[in-house]
């Protein structure tokens, strides 16, 4: 989607600091799950874009679990906010 919408220069914050790991080293081909690391890898790797993956705490993710709940209809396939939400 970020891709699509010409968007090039992504700062990915995730609340696994497993998943920001195994994305930062390479997959070794004896993982369980080589093939699905090596393809997120590859996807975000090998684009002409720039992609840094953070490990930020739950607590700090909130807004982000928050926006799904929002219920807000709209018509555009994205959405851009100017300040984060209000929520209890």
């Amino acid at each position: 989607m970020a891709w699509a919408n010409g968007l090039n220069n992504l700062v990915i914050n995730v609340d696994s600091a497993i998943v920001v790991n195994k994305m930062h080293i390479p997959a070794r081909p004896n993982h369980l799950h080589y093939f699905i690391i090596k393809e997120c890898q590859e996807y975000i790797y090998n684009m002409q874009w720039t992609v840094v993956i953070e490990h930020c705490y739950w607590e700090a993710s909130r807004v982000a679990e928050h926006l799904p709940n929002l219920r807000v209809e709209q018509q555009e396939p994205l959405l851009f906010l100017n300040q984060p939400p209000a929520f209890a």
